[in-house]
């Protein structure tokens, strides 16, 4: 029985996980959205550089709206950056 409920908990978690993955995605930012923080703040996200991206995700950017966008576009990001080494 401890074996099951070991398994249903560890389930519980990975819907959760799933979940939280989805709501990041939804509640990403789009490119015709403002940039809401920092020295770009109130910038069309696609007028903010794209060094300026790849930068905050070196900072491991916490805003779910911003690391959503950034994951979502990184691929364009980083055609921007020719000279950058993908991590």
């Amino acid at each position: 029985m401890a074996a099951v409920e070991k398994l249903g908990r560890l389930f519980s978690a990975l819907l959760e996980q799933i979940d939280m993955d989805r709501r990041c995605r939804v509640s990403a930012l789009t490119d015709e959205d403002p940039m809401p923080f920092g020295k770009h703040k109130g910038q069309r996200m696609a007028d903010v550089p794209a060094s300026y991206f790849a930068w905050l995700k070196d900072q491991n950017c916490q805003h779910p709206g911003v690391r959503g966008y950034i994951e979502n576009s990184w691929s364009a990001i980083l055609s921007e950056l020719p000279d950058r080494i993908e991590d």
